[in-house]
C-alpha cells in the first residue's frame, strides 16, 4: 500500500504563494538547455530560460495529490444490430464479461516534481489520469477508491486549481498564434485583467513559450496549407493551459507526433514548471532514454496494477532484480 503523502492544510479557493520556494533552486544543468531554444534568440541560456520562466509565471502553492485503491470496472458492451428482427435476439443475451481497468491503483504527485505514468497500450494509463482528474469517465464505467488534494476529497473542484493539455491540440487554425492566447487569456481573466495586463501576459507567454517568431503566423492545420510546427503548436497549448497560471497540470501524452528533440523540448518544459512548485502528472508513451530521464518519478501500470512506482534511479535495479536487464540507450 502506497502511504498516503497528502499535507494536512486545506485547498483554498486562491492559494497564496508557497513562502518556502527558493528561486535560487538548480533547475538542469546549463548545459541541459544548449540548442534547445526554449526562446526564441539561438543565443539564449541557462539564465535567460530561468528568468523567461520566473517573469511569466509565479512561484505556485503547494499541491499534492494522493489516490488510494482506485478501481475501474466497465462491461464489454452487447452486440448491435437492426432494431425490428434482431432485437429479441440481442436482449436474451448472456450478461457480458466484466472488464477490470484498474485493479487498486494507489500513488500520489507532490509538488516540484513531474510524476510520468507509462505502461503498453490498454494498461490503464489514460484511465487512471482521467480518474484523478475526475472527467472523461464512461457512465458505463464502475469507479471506486478516493483521490485527496492536499488530504481533502474536492471532487469535480480539481477543475478549479488545474490545467489540462490533451493528447490531440484542439486549436482555432484561422488564428494566428498571438490573437489565439489573446482569446484564450480574455476569456479566463477578462474580468481580473484589464486590456494592457492582458497584453503583457501574451507578450511574456510567447516569449517563455520560445512562440514570439511566429506570433504573427495563423495556426492553420497540418497539411493544409501553411502552418505552425508540431512542436510550436504543442507548446501553444501549454501556454493556453498557463495562462491561468493552475498549481497542477495534467498532460495526455504530451510527446506524441513530435520528434526527440520537440520531445525534449517538451519535457524541459513541464521541468521548468515542476521546479515553480507546480505538481505535473503526465502519461507518456514510448518516450527515448534522454527524455525518460527527465522525470522525476514514474509510474509502471500492466493490466491495470501497478508494475513499479518511485524514482527513475530505482526502475533499472528493480526490474534487473526480477530479471529484466534494460539496454544502456533507448533512441526516439
Amino acid at each position: 500500500m502506497i502511504a498516503n503523502r497528502a499535507v494536512s492544510s486545506s485547498l483554498q479557493e486562491n492559494p497564496e504563494v508557497d513562502q518556502d520556494y527558493d528561486s535560487d533552486d538548480e533547475l538542469l544543468p546549463a548545459d541541459h538547455y544548449e540548442g534547445i531554444g526554449l526562446r526564441d534568440d539561438s543565443t539564449s541560456s541557462y539564465d535567460a530560460v530561468t528568468a523567461s520562466f520566473s517573469k511569466a509565471l509565479r512561484p505556485t502553492a503547494s499541491v499534492t495529490i494522493s489516490f488510494e485503491d482506485l478501481t475501474v470496472r466497465t462491461r464489454r458492451g452487447k452486440r448491435s444490430g437492426p432494431a425490428t428482427v434482431w432485437r429479441p435476439v440481442i436482449e436474451n443475451l448472456p450478461a457480458a464479461d466484466e472488464v477490470m481497468l484498474l485493479d487498486h491503483v494507489s500513488g500520489y504527485a507532490e509538488p516540484g516534481e513531474v510524476l510520468a505514468i507509462m505502461g503498453p497500450s490498454g494498461s490503464g494509463k489514460s484511465t487512471l489520469l482521467n480518474v484523478i482528474m475526475n472527467r472523461n469517465l464512461s457512465p458505463k464505467f464502475d469507479v471506486s477508491g478516493v483521490v485527496r488534494v492536499n488530504g481533502y476529497e474536492i471532487g469535480r473542484k480539481i477543475a478549479r486549481i488545474s490545467g489540462y493539455l490533451q493528447q490531440n491540440d484542439l486549436l482555432f487554425p484561422s488564428l494566428t498564434v498571438a490573437e489565439y492566447l489573446r482569446f484564450q487569456v480574455a476569456l479566463c481573466l477578462g474580468d481580473v485583467l484589464d486590456s494592457s495586463q492582458q497584453d503583457e501576459k501574451v507578450l511574456n507567454m510567447l516569449s517563455t513559450m520560445g512562440l514570439l517568431s511566429c506570433q504573427h503566423t495563423k495556426i492553420g492545420q497540418p497539411g493544409l496549407g501553411k502552418s505552425i510546427s508540431g512542436g510550436e503548436m504543442k507548446r501553444l497549448a501549454f501556454a493556453a493551459e498557463l495562462l491561468s497560471d493552475p498549481a497542477v497540470l495534467f498532460c495526455d501524452e504530451p510527446t506524441t507526433g513530435l520528434d526527440s528533440f520537440r520531445a525534449e523540448q517538451v519535457v524541459a518544459v513541464l521541468r521548468q514548471l515542476a521546479l515553480l512548485g507546480k505538481t505535473i502528472i503526465c502519461v507518456i508513451h514510448q518516450p527515448s532514454s534522454t527524455v525518460f530521464e527527465m522525470f522525476n518519478r514514474i509510474i509502471f501500470l500492466a493490466n491495470g496494477r501497478v508494475a513499479f512506482q518511485g524514482q527513475i534511479a530505482c526502475a533499472k535495479n528493480f526490474f534487473e532484480s526480477i530479471g529484466h536487464f534494460l539496454p544502456t540507450k533507448i533512441p526516439a
